[in-house]
């Protein structure tokens, strides 16, 4: 299993890969990730979390593929994500 921290928006992996899960911690305020199966952003959500202000939430979307890259979207200051690949 690889694990990617992710601080902030931008492409995060290339190439193929199953997502297993998310886990996203949020610090000072309501966060968000959302992934898109793209280089640039420039593809529909694939799949993303949602906290309130003080705690953390896991999203289990396992088996999701992913063909050509995962492209985060991370907002909420400070936030952070782990995205776990298969």
């Amino acid at each position: 299993m690889q694990v990617i921290k992710v601080t902030g928006t931008g492409l995060v992996h290339t190439g193929q890969a199953q997502v297993e899960g998310i886990n996203l911690v949020p610090v000072s305020a309501a966060s968000r990730i959302v992934l898109n199966d793209s280089l640039d952003g420039g593809s529909s959500d694939k799949g993303g979390v949602q906290t309130g202000t003080t705690y953390s939430v896991e999203s289990v979307l396992y088996g999701q593929q992913f063909q050509t890259g995962i492209y985060a979207t991370l907002t909420g200051v400070g936030a952070v994500a782990y995205i776990y690949l298969r």
